[in-house]
């Protein structure tokens, strides 16, 4: 099981509890922006994409296994790309952007997404064909949640950004346009959406928890802390808050980024196949010993050295494993049950 940790405020005094949030006497400065990773690192999930999907469409789609995030991949955690992007089977393109602030290019830049994830998906050799190559059908959306005035629900076009567009006849309007369907999940807008998708209600109800915080003359860093266990004890978000608590705080102070953690994940994947490599490599040395002891006719020799030698190997191989993982603050259950060491040994470290 996950160890627990806390997240204290040496000037109050309450405690977050949760299984990533450890941190001791530590002031930051809230990201002003409430950062759009947050809702990326909450709708990183099949399960709940297929939920915000259905709860947009009118849709029932039940299989979270039609659901493929495609999300566009450039250079290794390049920041430009968009926000999420995800097929359901082969009939949909679903681009989601989320905004604190209003932007009146989000067309355009769908427009240069929409292209480059088409390209990422299809097989462009089928555009040479003589029969129609069907593709899936994009849907365009921006979530809004600032503070600025904005309607519960309007469009936004592309073709709003053409030069010399306005007052042009119907035979003379541009050959190509873009549609963004931009909707305000503040709750106070009471937008459909919100009672159809729990999951977005519950992440509007977190920020605007914050806001009412600052509002009330809290500092950004305590605000935060306040609402995310408030959050928690009220089970508004609450496993995702359980799960990400740590590194939603971070973000907050843009101290961590969705690519961050993406980036942080994959490293730690790769310590794990290092390990397993080790360990593989370790019990091969150790036959091939055996069998050349036996052969050689110093197989009490051989023997001795693997009782001394190969667990002490062992031991310092998991120490280096685990000092790396302790110093990017993975939980000590986590990394005792990757290691094979004690959580005392591991603090000892």
């Amino acid at each position: 099981m996950p160890g627990n940790y806390y997240l204290h405020n040496k000037e109050s005094s309450y405690i977050i509890k949760g299984e990533l949030l450890r941190e001791e006497e530590i002031t930051y400065n809230t990201n002003r922006s409430m950062k759009d990773s947050v809702l990326r690192l909450l709708l990183d999930d099949e399960e709940i994409l297929l939920q915000v999907f259905n709860a947009l469409e009118g849709t029932t789609y039940k299989e979270k296994e039609s659901v493929h995030i495609n999300t566009l991949k450039g250079p290794i955690f390049s920041r430009r790309k968009n926000d999420l992007s995800f097929s359901v089977g082969p009939w949909y393109l679903s681009l989601i952007e989320h905004q604190s602030s209003l932007c009146p290019n989000i067309p355009l830049r769908m427009f240069i997404y929409l292209g480059r994830i088409y390209e990422q998906i299809l097989d462009m050799t089928k555009t040479y064909r003589v029969s129609l190559y069907q593709i899936p059908l994009p849907r365009l959306y921006m979530l809004y949640n600032g503070t600025e005035e904005f309607p519960r629900e309007t469009l936004l076009r592309l073709s709003d950004a053409f030069r010399q567009a306005a007052g042009l006849s119907a035979e003379r309007m541009p050959s190509a346009d873009l549609v963004v369907r931009a909707i305000n999940i503040n709750t106070d807008k009471h937008h459909p959406l919100l009672q159809k998708c729990p999951v977005l209600k519950e992440y509007s109800q977190f920020i605007e928890r914050i806001r009412k915080k600052l509002s009330e003359g809290r500092n950004r860093d305590l605000a935060v802390k306040e609402a995310i266990r408030e959050c928690i004890e009220e089970h508004i978000l609450h496993d995702f808050l359980m799960r990400h608590g740590r590194e939603v705080f971070n973000m907050m102070f843009d101290e961590i980024t969705y690519e961050d953690i993406m980036r942080i994940r994959i490293e730690e994947a790769e310590e794990l196949a290092t390990k397993r490599g080790m360990e593989r490599g370790i019990q091969q040395g150790i036959q091939k010993g055996i069998q050349e002891g036996i052969q050689e006719g110093i197989q009490e020799g051989i023997q001795e050295g693997i009782q001394q030698g190969v667990p002490q190997g062992i031991r310092q191989a998991s120490e280096r494993i685990a000092l790396k993982m302790k110093e990017k603050d993975l939980p000590l259950s986590e990394i005792s049950e990757c290691t094979g060491l004690s959580e005392a040994a591991i603090k000892a470290l």
